[in-house]
Order: structure tokens, then C-alpha cells, then sequence
């Protein structure tokens, strides 16, 4: 485990830095959304539903351009016997960057379950989990009892980061490219470049001095 931790607490702790970045971005968003519908009758929910899809889809196509680069960092370790490989890797990151929601879970479970005695701590989740899973508050108030107030939700909103973890990191060991944005070329795949590259400009020269 401390090995682990060691090799992939970066990508990790980035994840979870995207993960808060996201959620003040939605919060901000989410904000302005329900403050432009103070003074009018017409229902937010479509136009917050929307901001929260927006922001969740932001933070996972930020955070596979990280996962990406874990998988393909492994590649070469993995091809030359250093790591063994195990395709549940990025699963596993994606566990370790979804703990603080998991935490949030349990807290909000053990409040409901002991409400007069851990008052004090459903306080402090509220306003933790208020920050933190801001780009979720478009759809928390969902449902006949608000989806924001139940333990489950926290970890249901916890399966993008374990999914964009798992196929993320799959993709990068394997090179495989869902979109280059936010992932740097190799030195391979940038000689590749300039081999092709030079081989068009001699075509070029040649058919210039064949006319």
C-alpha cells in the first residue's frame, strides 16, 4: 500500500484538487443560476440540472488527462518487468481520490443514525460537503426527500472519479487517445512527427524538381 501511495499519490491528490476546483466553479455557477431566478416564477431545476451535468462532465474531462498520464507513465516499467501490470490500478486511484465522499457518507449515515447526539457533527458535514460537492447542488434537492440529504448520494456521486480512473488509466498504458487534450506527446510520438514531417517536405522538394 505504501508503495502505491508512493507511486501514484500525485495523480491522486490531482484528482482531488480537480475534484474541489470543479465543485467552487459549479457552486459559482449554480449560485448564479439560482439568483437570476429569485425574482421570477419560472422553475431553476432544468437550467441547475444542466450546470451540474456542465461541471461534473469539466472535472472528468480535465481528470482523464491525468489518469492518462499515470497509465502512460506505466507503460515502460510495465513492458520492461519493473511493475507488474494490474488493470485494476486506476480503479484503485480512483478509490483513493473518492475517500473524502466516502468519509462524507459515513459521517452524514452516523448522523442520521444518532441524530440528538451527533447534532454537532451534522453541522460540519453540511458545511464541508457544501464546498466541497458544490457541483452536485443542482440535483441534491431532487426527489420527495432531497437526494443531497441521503448517505448513499455520496457515494453514487463518487462513480465518475472511479470510472474516469479505471478507463483512463487503461487507455494510458495501452496509448490508446479518447482526446489529446491536456496529455503531452511522448519522445516517440513527437520523432514520429518529425520522421513524417521530413518525409513530406522530401516528396515535396522532389516533385518541385521534377517540374
Amino acid at each position: 500500500m505504501k508503495a502505491f501511495w508512493n507511486r501514484y499519490s500525485y495523480t491522486t491528490v490531482k484528482l482531488i484538487v480537480n475534484y474541489i476546483i470543479f465543485s467552487v466553479f459549479g457552486l459559482s455557477l449554480l449560485g448564479a443560476v439560482s439568483l437570476g431566478f429569485a425574482k421570477s416564477e419560472a422553475d431553476p431545476t432544468p437550467l441547475m440540472v444542466t450546470g451540474t451535468v456542465a461541471a461534473v462532465l469539466l472535472y472528468v474531462f480535465v481528470s482523464y488527462g491525468e489518469i492518462w498520464k499515470a497509465g502512460d507513465a506505466d507503460t515502460l516499467v510495465v513492458t520492461g518487468g519493473e511493475l507488474r501490470y494490474d488493470a485494476l490500478t486506476g480503479l484503485y486511484i480512483g478509490l483513493l481520490a473518492s475517500v473524502p465522499n466516502f468519509l462524507i457518507a459515513l459521517l452524514m449515515l452516523l448522523s442520521s443514525l444518532f441524530p440528538k447526539g451527533l447534532s454537532w457533527l451534522s453541522a460540519g458535514v453540511v458545511v464541508v460537503n457544501f464546498v466541497y460537492n458544490g457541483m452536485w447542488r443542482g440535483i441534491m434537492n431532487l426527489g420527495r426527500t432531497a437526494i443531497g440529504s441521503q448517505w448513499w448520494f455520496y457515494l453514487a456521486v463518487s462513480v465518475p472519479t472511479l470510472a474516469v480512473s479505471f478507463f483512463g488509466y487503461l487507455a494510458g498504458v495501452k496509448g490508446l487517445h479518447l482526446t489529446r487534450l491536456f496529455i503531452p506527446e511522448n519522445p516517440e510520438e513527437r520523432e514520429i512527427k518529425r520522421e513524417k514531417a521530413a518525409a513530406k517536405h522530401r516528396t515535396d522538394d522532389e516533385e518541385d524538381g521534377q517540374n
